[in-house]
């Protein structure tokens, strides 16, 4: 991992409480490859731009991330991540790789029950000719 700013050093160091947490959730940046405490939305808004952000947060989303873990490691609800995935798409598209191929347009070994569609047929025959009598 590549070093963390001296901003970042000074606030691990000054509080060790918390310091313990936040090396748990140190990120990388995957532009710049630091290594980020906190939050890494902030820091890619910050150091990259806006346009980077979106495109972090659509990797996320297209590598199968939760929408849940997309919120908490960039810092945006789901509203917000709703609009990023409807302003590049033009819909907002709950997963963005899974589109599935029609493989075949009938089950395999398909088999039309014939004996249930009798007694169907046989059962409205049945009332039909209750009613005309």
């Amino acid at each position: 991992m590549a070093d963390i700013t001296k901003e970042e050093k000074k606030t691990l160091l000054t509080n060790p409480v918390l310091s313990s947490i936040e090396k748990q959730t140190q990120m990388l940046c995957p532009f710049c490859h630091k290594a980020v405490v906190g939050d890494l939305g902030e820091h890619i808004k910050k150091v990259h731009g806006e346009k980077h952000f979106k495109q972090a947060v659509l990797e996320a989303k297209k590598g199968g991330i939760s929408d849940e873990e997309i919120g908490r490691r960039f810092g945006i609800s789901y509203r917000q991540l709703e609009q990023i995935i409807t302003e590049s798409y033009g819909a907002n598209v709950s997963a963005l790789n899974s589109s599935k191929k029609v493989k075949t347009w009938k089950p395999e070994n398909f088999e039309k029950n014939s004996s249930e569609y009798l007694h169907i047929v046989h059962r409205y025959l049945l009332i039909f000719r209750k009613r005309e009598v």
